[in-house]
């Protein structure tokens, strides 16, 4: 925000004096050199973090200007106005950066600013406290290094008439609590966002992938059917080999039973042929094995 819009902000409490949620009225500015003042900056700033309900609220500490039960009649500006006078900006919020990242955690977003009043010459002097960032309840913020009387683990809270009081323990569970619901709906909107961006991307993924699965199961089908027709023409082939084979081997039989009988007719003949030598053929016959052959070719037939 620019110093019109802060202004627009914080216009009607500065005006009507009467505090609220989001502003809060001091009347000067708060010496970060005194650790006493310093332990008030803390604490207030520590209060009004753990007021922000949501990462865009804001929330605004206002010095030089008197609130209402101080200065009621608000006619005269400059009877409530005040004004401050803190220096250099830059170098105020180097030592504020300082100061709450030293004694304040998580780290809050914190900066100052200067408003000059439209009615009056005086300077107002804001802080403005913005949500935590990432989207994540930080809350609760508490003390992290103990300064004055500020202890360490401290959790302040803004109270009735805005005051910055420790926090109770039915506080500190309110805290934590809607800290854990604002975490599980920041989840549940990123999961959603995710989705949004991605639906068509995942929509478009399925398609193909489901285009992918049917040609597989194309594939697949065409080469089962192909290695059935292959076992098909395989068993065929065997079949019709073996029939072959069969085939052949009756004919090897009936080859075998005639040349059996054509040996044993020639055999027999020239055993009867009173010029052959019988010792010579006999051991012709032993020689290839068939001794037993001759005899039962021959001596039987003589027995006959």
């Amino acid at each position: 925000m620019d110093s019109v819009q802060i202004w627009e902000a914080i216009r009607d409490v500065v005006e009507s004096g009467n505090e609220s949620d989001e502003v809060d009225l001091k009347s000067e500015w708060y010496d970060l050199n005194n650790r006493p003042a310093e332990a008030e900056f803390l604490k207030d700033v520590c209060a009004m973090a753990n007021d922000l309900p949501e990462p865009d609220a804001v929330r605004y500490i206002v010095c030089g200007v008197l609130d209402v039960d101080r200065c009621p009649d608000r006619t005269d500006v400059a009877s409530y106005v005040m004004g401050v006078q803190t220096g250099p900006v830059n170098k105020l919020n180097e030592r504020i950066s300082q100061s709450v990242k030293t004694h304040i955690e998580p780290p809050v977003n914190v900066r100052y600013v200067d408003i000059r009043h439209s009615d009056v010459d005086a300077i107002l002097g804001v802080l403005e406290i913005r949500g935590w960032s990432k989207g994540w309840d930080d809350r609760p913020y508490t003390i992290k290094e103990g300064i004055h009387k500020l202890k360490k683990s401290q959790i302040y809270v803004r109270c009735s008439g805005g005051v910055s009081d420790p926090a109770s323990w039915s506080q500190i569970r309110l805290l934590v609590e809607h800290s854990q619901e604002q975490r599980i709906e920041s989840l549940e909107q990123e999961v959603k966002d995710l989705e949004e961006a991605h639906k068509e991307e995942l929509q478009n993924a399925e398609v193909q992938w489901r285009q992918d699965i049917d040609e597989k199961e194309r594939d697949y089908q065409r080469t089962i059917t192909a290695l059935r027709q292959e076992i098909a023409d395989m068993e065929q082939d065997h079949q019709e080999s073996m029939t072959l084979l069969r085939n052949d081997k009756a004919g090897l039989v009936e080859e075998k039973e005639r040349l059996k009988e054509l040996a044993r007719g020639l055999t027999q003949r020239f055993w009867r042929r009173s010029e052959v030598n019988k010792s010579i053929l006999r051991r012709c016959f032993r020689h290839y094995g068939m001794e037993h052959q001759l005899d039962a070719w021959c001596l039987s037939d003589v027995e006959h």
